[in-house]
């Protein structure tokens, strides 16, 4: 994003030079997109070094709102934009899980650059807001002074219909509809948390070497960041990487366990059919070797 300030995009970018030239194989299928384009100008085989190219110009993090996006930051819908930047980012992450979920049955890993990933509730509040901020017409009627009722034009009902519903999105359920896609879809996060307005984040910060939040200072790392995203993180059988930290250590380890794999499936033995969940667990036979599986 254009907040991204520029020595820590130089930061990024050389972490992410190295992860194509090192861990990235023949047959692997990579691609890059920005939320500013829909996910169906994701492009999924490029050559490497195409998208190292494209890594190289920062203009690409600045890049031109998409269409419906420019419309409605022209709706003058105040108190949303944070809502109009969490519906355009959910809606490129959905698109993305779908598509994965149609390309290939393996495993497929997602390394989601991002300072943050809404979960607000509905805004019940929205609607007397935006009546009490548009003034009254006033106009010549009869030769008296008095109100004149608004045109309801095309532009008008657009924004005030995109007004309500952005409104009364629930983001906390879309996260949790998301993460149910990504696990059907054999689909895992690796969020790279960037504190963008956390200007005092330590670059000198312990890492800890620890799958579970890899990476992360929670001294450090502002509460928005860390949250979603390492719930992200979690729910899918990723990690949450900081920017500030380890970046390159955290990619090659996302590398590793995206590598060989199994999908096993199973027939129950129980038959109740009581519509609970139930617990899951794979175990190895051999000693001292770990094993990752969901639940």
């Amino acid at each position: 994003r254009a907040s991204f300030c520029l020595p820590r995009w130089r930061e990024m970018r050389e972490a992410q030079h190295e992860f194509l030239g090192t861990q990235v194989g023949p047959r692997d299928l990579v691609g890059l997109i920005t939320t500013d384009r829909p996910w169906t100008d994701l492009s999924l085989g490029r050559p490497i070094d195409a998208i190292r190219d494209e890594i190289d110009r920062p203009e690409w993090l600045n890049a031109e709102p998409q269409e419906q996006t420019a419309i409605l930051r022209n709706c003058e819908l105040e108190g949303l934009r944070g809502r109009i930047r969490a519906d355009e980012t959910y809606a490129l992450l959905e698109g993305l899980v779908q598509l994965f979920a149609q390309v290939r049955e393996d495993r497929t890993s997602i390394v989601f650059i991002s300072n943050g990933l809404s979960r607000a509730a509905p805004d019940m509040g929205y609607g007397e807001r935006r009546q009490l901020r548009l003034p009254p017409k006033i106009g010549l009627v009869n030769g008296r002074i008095q109100r004149i009722p608004r045109p309801s034009d095309m532009r008008d009902r657009f924004c005030e219909g995109e007004g309500r519903r952005l409104a009364e999105t629930n983001f906390d359920r879309r996260f949790d509809n998301l993460v149910n896609a990504a696990r059907a879809a054999n689909v895992v996060f690796y969020p790279v948390g960037v504190p963008f307005f956390q200007a005092e984040a330590t670059r000198a910060a312990a890492m800890g070497r620890g799958r579970a939040g890899f990476g992360v200072s929670p001294a450090r790392m502002s509460n928005r960041v860390s949250g979603t995203l390492e719930d992200l993180a979690k729910a899918t059988d990723g990690f949450l990487m900081n920017a500030n930290g380890d970046v390159r250590t955290g990619l090659r380890l996302a590398a590793s366990e995206t590598g060989p794999h199994y999908v096993l499936g199973y027939y129950t033995t129980n038959a109740k059919r009581d519509g609970k969940l139930r617990a899951i667990k794979v175990r190895l036979k051999k000693n001292g070797a770990d094993i990752q599986a969901r639940r």
